[in-house]
């Protein structure tokens, strides 16, 4: 959450200054003359990513929200520290133009793009991002970033060999700021009811047979009620696994029994003959459908798999008893709980 925020903050610095110059300035002379009237500046009335800009400035956004998210007791999604924060400090304000579901964010995206009504600022996938430049809805941050990209961010993006700023380049022209994540965050953790284990008298499961067993009993002797979870799986249009798209901050999926079997469907690998082979397609992956289907089957799999309209809520509400999130997902499990990895036995 806190590499979010501060990412957000750097990415409303570069839109208003984008804002101030107006779009399609190449002329790198005028662009400094213009932004002379009001520009984010240091204590020592320096221009800086992380000034104070002299007049202030309204930045308009899109917003992903969680409908069960618990907010704190005088913010909101729209009035809350870091929206203070970025007014107090840098002088912008951030008005809110839509808000929609994490399950309905992608579709409400690309209606907006479709009917060309657009924030300043908003956060967008591979596919949505090619449709912004195709149709020209969006500016050439170029010059822009080369001035005012604060250092952290600049070495983050820089750490990954042009990776990243090739992802966020066409025809040499850069048109947005890329995630820069760890290639090591993609790995799947279990959270699981440690108190439902207790009362029954089982131990914490390392292989996924036990899982299954585990699971099973959970539902068995409906530990949550009557709608007992044993696995939970994704909200409805969600993610079942990450892929090579996005890999990882996906909740609720299945990658961890994905990956106890060695089996990494949506990704592209290495084969055992040396090239390369969809993940999808291997004996691994058939392997561990097999598994799901079984558990689905028996029960200790979500029977709202595929339909389930809010995975959070299942958790939030004391039904789920085991689910997987990757690492670094800033999750607390509500209930006594004990995080391990998995491991096909």
């Amino acid at each position: 959450m806190k590499i979010k925020s501060y990412i957000s903050i750097v990415m409303a610095c570069m839109a208003v200054t984008t804002g101030i110059m107006g779009c399609g300035t190449k002329d790198e002379s005028a662009l400094k003359n213009v932004v002379k009237e009001n520009i984010p500046i240091d204590e020592n009335g320096n221009p800086s990513p992380f000034g104070k800009y002299k007049e202030p400035i309204t930045v308009e956004i899109v917003q992903s929200i969680n409908p069960t998210m618990t907010i704190p007791e005088g913010q909101s999604t729209t009035d809350n520290q870091y929206t203070r924060y970025i007014k107090d400090n840098i002088n912008i304000d951030i008005k809110v133009k839509w808000q929609a579901s994490t399950a309905d964010y992608s579709q409400k995206l690309n209606l907006a793009i479709a009917s060309n009504d657009l924030p300043d600022i908003m956060v967008v996938g591979e596919n949505e991002f090619k449709k912004l430049i195709k149709s020209d809805q969006i500016e050439d941050l170029t010059p822009y970033y080369d001035q005012f990209i604060s250092d952290t961010i600049r070495q983050n993006i820089e750490s990954t060999d042009g990776k990243s700023m090739a992802a966020a380049t066409v025809d040499g022209k850069m048109y947005g700021l890329p995630s820069v994540n760890t290639e090591a965050d993609g790995y799947s953790l279990m959270w699981i009811r440690k108190d439902w284990l207790d009362k029954l008298g089982l131990e914490v499961p390392k292989t996924v047979d036990e899982l299954e067993t585990v699971a099973k009993a959970f539902v068995d002797n409906k530990m949550g009620g009557d709608r007992t979870v044993g696995i939970l799986g994704p909200t409805v249009n969600n993610r079942l696994y990450g892929d090579f798209l996005q890999a990882s901050n996906n909740l609720c999926t299945l990658d961890g029994i994905f990956q106890a079997y060695q089996s990494y469907p949506g990704f592209w690998i290495k084969g055992e003959d040396g090239k390369a082979v969809y993940g999808s397609t291997t004996a691994e992956t058939k392997e561990a459908l097999g598994k799901l289907q079984e558990m689905y089957k028996n029960g200790a799999l979500d029977q709202e798999l595929g339909v389930r309209k809010d995975a959070d809520e299942a958790w939030k509400s004391g039904q789920a008893g085991i689910f997987f999130i990757h690492g670094g997902s800033d999750i607390i499990w509500q209930k006594q709980s004990q995080m391990i990895q998995m491991q096909h036995g």
